[in-house]
């Protein structure tokens, strides 16, 4: 009788479980087992954990659509990832869906974080009242890190998306990604010293140029956090072999306050800074160039180019000077 009772019970939860899957619709079920079979084969010809979380980031961050529409609206999308997988649409949340699931079918841990973003809708001064993002952390080679989907897509120009996928968002830093990024359990910061949610949102948004071009994350946070920084300087788009060794953080700088400056520049063959129309070429050692300037003008730039003759220069940074009415 006992035997009987086990068979009966567990015949009994194979029905209910059966009657359960029975009401998602035939496009459903067949969604769900397509999204099985992708996940499957993007990861078929890779071994580690790393290069797997790699290319599902990259397939969903070029196959998924922002929905700026829905997003400009206030409105809600449907964040099931059959629905984010048929539809190729989604907002933060559907991203992070489709990403986790993927994940779990190919045996990847991926954890959802919610919190606080310094996005589109991001105003300076403006507290952020309830969560805003969602975005992920990964289990991999024994720690956590931390990966953005939805950043790593692209951009809204005005109201549109624009595809424009990057690494930039796959495997972020923690020291990096709290800049931007501000969860609601502060363990998800992955921090040994953890950020108050005060000082996030008194620092202004920092771009993620800054770090390309080898600035430090926690001396950016430092300044970040001092009284009056309000911005940070241009970056120039010159590739990841230009590295800035030393270089003010704030973007707005004082007016006759003496600079300096140390990049390192393969290739280059002069570097200079340019204030008030005036140049003052950088002394050169190998690759590696420094020189002071003191803040003239309305600008600073630090201009380097990589042959003699005509060839132009190119701006690896700028920043502003502080008119006289300024602090």
């Amino acid at each position: 009788m006992l035997v009987l009772v086990s068979v009966l019970g567990t015949a009994s939860g194979l029905a209910a479980q059966a009657e359960a899957e029975d009401r998602r619709s035939a496009r459903q079920i067949a969604d769900s087992a397509e999204i099985a079979a992708l996940a499957h084969t993007l990861v078929r010809a890779h071994a580690s954990d790393s290069a797997r979380a790699a290319v599902l980031y990259q397939w969903v961050a070029q196959n998924i659509r922002y929905d700026a529409r829905e997003f400009f609206r206030g409105g809600k999308s449907d964040e099931q990832a059959e629905a984010v997988y048929r539809n190729r649409l989604a907002l933060c949340g559907g991203f992070v869906s489709i990403y986790e699931r993927l994940a779990r079918e190919i045996g990847l841990t991926a954890v959802r974080i919610t919190g606080y973003a310094k996005g589109i809708d991001y105003r300076f001064g403006r507290s952020t009242k309830k969560p805003n993002h969602a975005w992920l952390a990964m289990h991999i080679g024994g720690a956590w890190r931390l990966i953005d989907p939805t950043w790593g897509a692209g951009v809204i120009i005005g109201r549109t998306f624009e595809p424009r996928f990057t690494w930039d968002f796959f495997l972020v830093a923690p020291d990096e990604l709290i800049l931007s990024h501000f969860p609601e359990e502060s363990e998800w910061q992955l921090l040994d010293t953890t950020l108050d949610r005060r000082d996030f949102e008194r620092m202004h948004a920092v771009p993620r140029a800054l770090f390309g071009v080898g600035f430090d994350p926690d001396d950016v946070r430092r300044t970040a956090l001092r009284p009056g920084v309000k911005d940070f300087p241009l970056i120039g788009t010159l590739g990841s072999h230009v590295r800035v060794v030393r270089a003010p953080i704030a973007g707005t700088l004082a007016t006759a306050a003496p600079i300096s400056f140390e990049v390192i520049w393969p290739g280059a063959s002069d570097v200079a800074l340019v204030t008030n129309g005036e140049w003052t070429k950088l002394s050169r050692t190998g690759d590696r160039f420094s020189g002071q300037v003191a803040a003239a003008g309305s600008s600073v730039s630090l201009v380097g180019r990589t042959s003699g003759g005509p060839t132009p220069y190119h701006t690896l940074l700028h920043y502003r000077v502080a008119s006289d009415g300024e602090r």
